[in-house]
């Protein structure tokens, strides 16, 4: 993705946000003392890029745009390219 204009970056940032609300939730039915009790697994494993590091990054990078902070053209190398090809062509 290098030499992407930051409008181009914009809109990759807005296409990931609508894929990172989906990671998937498993529940489980468990008893504590006797008690029923059920936990909601949430599978990070299951995240577009498979890791919850991705919000993490996704917000940092949101408010660096938001705040004017990144201007001209944006570059990325090594593992981060892959994680936002998922947010699908631009």
């Amino acid at each position: 993705m290098p030499g992407q204009t930051l409008e181009h970056f914009g809109y990759l940032l807005d296409r990931f946000e609508t894929l990172l609300g989906r990671t998937p939730i498993k529940p489980i039915e468990i008893s504590v003392q006797g008690q029923p009790r059920r936990i909601d697994l949430k599978l990070e494993s299951y995240n577009i890029t498979g890791s919850i590091k991705a919000r993490t990054a996704y917000g940092l990078v949101r408010g660096l745009v938001d705040d004017g902070v990144l201007q001209n053209q944006i570059t990325t190398q090594g593992n981060s390219p892959p994680s936002w090809d998922c947010a699908g062509p631009g």
